[in-house]
């Protein structure tokens, strides 16, 4: 009877093994996906799609893969991802019936859901109709004083850099509560559960003390958070405090490094290209006689080439370059000819679009002139830096303004010193980019 119990517990590993073997097979020749090329560990389990991502090199990988593979690749037993406008369009259209995948999307979520994380339409409806005042084109022309006030200490830093002969770092120079962020960051890789409450919390806090300085002066003066700050202080609120909290936390985490990020690559591209850098100055003094001049949102958005500038700036930076997987309904999705069944995890990234050669010719370079030519109303159908449709980016248009007045200020203000040396952006993609480099480089004032 002992011998008896012994070998039941020995056929434990054995049936475990058995579950592995069949498991493998079934996704390798019999799974709905088995004829869509890929990996081979890709096709047995999701720990090669993870592995890349926590590299942060799987955009660069799923490029890669489609140009070996073509339009379709297996990235995990259940997953495709495309590379085919249409499909894009498909997934991403206003209406969409492509609901985000849950467990990519409850990473993000912490105790409440909010905009991004939301997976039901109705839900992110009623969200966003709440939050979209404080992002229209009225509100951000209201407070457009405020994004140069924010620009005055950075001006600031970069000339206390000239002065001291010291190079200006661009790329932390655009970014705002780094150290925070670094925190916030670490503590999501060594207590994952913990990052999100605790993420919360610091957010709280800066919530309960912007609320505590506003109530001290006008509530209806113009600013990001004055609608939302209506809501919290409102008998009738529609959002409790951690719901409020749970949005700035993604306004936070979302819409910092993504406009920065931008914003120092274009600039470390325009650096470079002196003829360039030279036309976009006389084009800004044309609204911008003097060096402190500040145009209206409206004055700079009547500048071509300033436009082109950031489109190109959006295109090659693209800040949110990796997977947001979304799943099949139930009438399934026809792609290039395979079908793909309900259920199936897809995913289409931006970035298939913004460096496909055949659209953009030399993809990887900056050329704003691109988008100045007799074609730019057709590669304008191609640029979604935001996303599209139902799940757009609801603060594109506040992206936009900074760009348009951080831009302008810097090119208008200073200039490349001598001597000055480009080299490649080093980037790592976690969903949104993270660049890897300062971008340190010296600046003089101009004239």
């Amino acid at each position: 009877m002992i011998f008896a119990g012994y070998s039941s517990w020995l056929l434990l590993p054995c049936f475990g093994i058995v579950y592995i073997l069949v498991n493998a097979i079934y996704n390798l020749f019999f799974h709905p996906l088995a004829k869509i090329p890929g990996p081979f560990l890709a096709k047995l389990t999701k720990f090669w799609l993870f592995s890349e991502e926590l590299g942060g090199d799987a955009a660069n990988t799923l490029a890669g893969l489609h140009r070996k593979h073509g339009q379709l690749v297996r990235v995990s037993p259940n997953e495709v991802a495309i590379n085919n406008r249409d499909a894009f369009t498909t997934i991403n259209r206003q209406g969409t019936k492509f609901l985000k995948e849950k467990d990519f999307y409850n990473g993000f979520r912490g105790k409440h859901g909010n905009l991004f994380t939301f997976q039901d339409p109705e839900d992110h409806s009623q969200r966003k109709r709440l939050m979209s005042p404080s992002f229209s084109q009225a509100s951000l022309a209201a407070h457009q004083v405020i994004i140069y006030e924010c620009m005055k200490p950075l001006i600031n830093e970069i000339i206390g850099n000239i002065r001291s002969q010291q190079p200006t770092p661009i790329f932390p120079a655009f970014q705002h509560f780094s150290s925070l962020k670094s925190i916030a960051g670490v503590m999501a890789k060594l207590f994952p559960k913990m990052a999100p409450d605790a993420v919360i919390q610091l957010q709280k806090i800066g919530m309960d003390k912007l609320i505590a300085s506003r109530k001290a002066t006008d509530l209806d003066q113009p600013g990001l958070f004055s609608n939302m700050e209506k809501l919290l202080g409102s008998k009738e609120q529609k959002l409790s405090d951690e719901q409020l909290v749970a949005e700035s936390s993604t306004l936070f985490f979302a819409g910092t490094d993504t406009t920065a990020s931008t914003v120092a690559i274009a600039l470390w591209h325009l650096l470079h290209k002196p003829e360039l850098y030279a036309r976009l100055r006389a084009e800004l003094k044309t609204v911008m006689p003097e060096r402190d001049s500040q145009p209206t949102l409206k004055e700079l958005e009547s500048l071509p080439l300033l436009s082109a500038c950031i489109k190109e700036g959006l295109r090659i930076a693209c800040p949110p370059r990796g997977r947001l997987p979304r799943v099949v309904p139930p009438e399934g999705l026809q792609c290039n000819g395979v079908f793909i069944p309900p259920g199936t995890i897809v995913t289409s990234p931006i970035s298939y679009l913004l460096f496909d050669d055949k659209v953009f010719p030399q993809p990887l370079e900056y050329q704003p002139d691109r988008w100045l030519q007799g074609n730019a109303k057709e590669l304008e159908t191609y640029l979604y830096p935001f996303s599209r449709g139902t799940r757009s980016c609801i603060g594109q248009t506040l992206s936009l303004a900074e760009q348009r007045i951080c831009i302008s200020q810097f090119v208008r203000r200073f200039s490349p010193a001598d001597g000055a040396k480009f080299r490649e952006v080093k980037l790592k993609e976690y969903i949104n980019i993270v660049i890897m480099d300062e971008l340190a480089i010296k600046l003089v004032e101009a004239d």
